[in-house]
């Protein structure tokens, strides 16, 4: 996809995520996209989630997602609706995901 304000091409970031229930408070993440083969950071907002690939000099917390059976899954300490969300187009790239839950 062509962003012609600033003569750049934008990856196109397709796919989508559930969130089912998890123990102890938890809510899991089970997704196909390869995006999550990789080591992110994750944003909770009151309306929106947002995935970010981690750098070489980052330090904080990550979530790491695990490959089982073609699905990448992991989890974390949350109040998200369960469902399954489709990723924000406009605001996804190869770096970030983006997805709005309300």
């Amino acid at each position: 996809m062509k962003d012609i304000k600033n003569n750049s091409v934008k990856a196109d970031v397709s796919g989508s995520i559930s969130v089912c229930k998890g123990r102890s408070g938890n809510v899991q993440f089970w997704t196909k996209s390869y995006f999550f083969s990789q080591e992110v950071t994750v944003k909770v907002t009151d309306n929106k989630i947002i995935f970010s690939h981690i750098g070489i000099d980052y330090i904080g917390k990550s979530s790491k997602f695990h490959l089982r059976d073609g699905w990448y899954n992991s989890s974390i300490l949350a109040e998200i609706p369960i469902g399954k969300y489709d990723f924000e187009q406009e605001e996804s790239n190869e770096d970030v995901v983006t997805i709005y839950y309300r």
